[in-house]
């Protein structure tokens, strides 16, 4: 980077307050990110722009891929042409097509090597090579080998996996906890995961018990004790043992999230309780992303096209202006 592009990386110091929210905005077509009054405290000239994690945030310039820190000062230079965020002190970073991992100081500690690579979770990080997956520990040494078509992320030390077509799941030590038997499965975040046999989906414990049968067309995780299920094209919500509590009504929903959750139905999306109740009418034209909720008070919305943020009541916080937007997160 020559010393006039980071100069200008320097120059934008802003002052806050260890309660400081921040949400990533769009705006002209550059990301940057926003307080909660909707006022820049990091300049939109990002072509691209994350979450922080470890006090650090991924974004893009022309140059590359790179992180910044939450003063806004190009940390490790946009040199690289992926990246994905910090975890346990280390992201994975992709190089002359070849991924390794960087420290918080951008040096390198895990050599450019893999195809594929994902950030650490639970002190391991799942990688690619040669066309198969296996795991490393943040030393680069590997933990469980490369023998998988398919790996994900460890929760509470079980993760899925695929090997000879099928999915199944194991622990951190590559024993086989639940046997290959699912067409497709994902992970356990609350004690649930989602598997697929026969074309429908359904819900197994970490005993490899059927807890909910093989019956929806497509399911989510469960948040807030209740999880979206799609029956015959329409989305509704069942409880941890399958019953269907909010009734499937809906073209599309969101997650719980602080006891509520974004709906849309015949191209107009508001917010219901756990009861199926609207508590903010159906006004709105869409939501960012399916994970769009209310977070310190504020949630993302879409009307006429453009983004911004209202409170519980419903009232614009932030005036919709905003090409897109990602959700507040607290920092500090």
């Amino acid at each position: 980077m020559n010393s006039v592009i980071e100069t200008f990386y320097k120059a934008f110091v802003p002052q806050r307050s260890e309660e400081q929210l921040l949400a990533p905005a769009k705006l002209g077509g550059k990301w940057g990110y926003i307080n909660k009054k909707g006022e820049w405290v990091i300049p939109n000239h990002f072509i691209n722009a994350d979450h922080f994690f470890e006090g650090l945030a991924r974004v893009e310039t022309t140059q590359g891929k790179g992180f910044i820190n939450t003063e806004g000062t190009m940390v490790v230079l946009p040199k690289y042409s992926h990246a994905s965020h910090f975890s346990e002190g280390l992201a994975p970073v992709q190089k002359d097509q070849k991924w390794g991992f960087l420290n918080r100081r951008g040096e390198v500690i895990i050599p450019f090597q893999y195809e594929y690579a994902y950030s650490f979770t639970e002190r391991l990080a799942r990688v690619g090579l040669n066309k198969h997956w296996g795991y490393i520990d943040r030393k680069g040494t590997v933990r469980i080998p490369f023998r998988f078509q398919e790996v994900k992320a460890f929760h509470k030390g079980i993760a899925c996996a695929k090997w000879d077509d099928k999915f199944g799941y194991i622990d951190t030590e590559d024993n086989i906890l639940i046997p290959n038997v699912y067409e497709w499965g994902h992970d356990f975040i609350t004690g649930l995961a989602m598997v697929e046999q026969g074309g429908k989906w359904g819900y197994i414990n970490r005993n490899a018990e059927l807890v909910v049968p093989f019956q929806y067309d497509e399911s989510w995780a469960f948040s807030e004790g209740l999880a979206a299920v799609r029956i015959d094209g329409t989305w509704g919500f069942i409880g941890i043992k399958g019953t269907l509590l909010i009734p499937n009504w809906f073209d599309w929903v969101g997650m719980f999230s602080c006891g509520w959750s974004a709906v849309g139905t015949e191209g107009k999306y508001g917010f219901i309780d756990k009861a199926g109740k609207a508590v903010i009418p159906f006004v709105f034209d869409g939501m960012p992303s399916m994970t769009s909720g209310f977070k310190f008070g504020l949630a993302a919305v879409i009307k006429n096209g453009k983004c911004g943020f209202i409170d519980r009541n419903g009232r614009w916080i932030i005036d919709p202006q905003f090409e897109d937007v990602r959700d507040f997160q607290r920092l500090g």
